[in-house]
């Protein structure tokens, strides 16, 4: 029989799927590994207020975005070495510079929330890549 083991701080290592578009018209899945931290109950019923009341209100894209890079700055807590790559194949190492630059790639951003949210969602969250 296998336990729950409750611990103060739930990491996890978890495949994300990017699709990145290549000449001709078509898509190329990049397959990578990130490390997230699982946020309590309490987090996670904030964020779905916050983004509940933005959808009630005038707000702009912008404020979802804000939204998604402060959740993911907080989630997104590593990713296996050579994960990401200069253009030269030297490996970007997990930092917070690196976890920035990489998410402002629309397509990253993208796939690392989305397979957030399968996660917190048990998953519900339905998976598009």
């Amino acid at each position: 029989m296998t336990s729950f083991v409750v611990k103060k701080e739930n990491t996890f290592r978890w495949p994300v799927k990017i699709p990145m578009p290549v000449d001709g018209g078509k898509f190329t899945t990049i397959k990578i590994h990130v490390n997230y931290l699982m946020k309590d109950v309490d987090y996670v019923k904030g964020l779905q207020e916050r983004l509940a009341d933005l959808a009630d209100s005038d707000s702009q894209v912008k404020d979802v975005s804000e939204i998604i890079m402060e959740v993911l700055d907080d989630v997104l807590i590593g990713w296996d070495d050579g994960a990401f790559q200069n253009e030269d194949g030297s490996p970007i190492v997990f930092n917070d510079d690196n976890k920035e630059m990489v998410l402002n790639i629309p397509q990253v951003r993208k796939a690392v929330w989305e397979e957030y949210l399968n996660v917190i969602g048990g998953g519900q969250h339905t998976r598009k890549n």
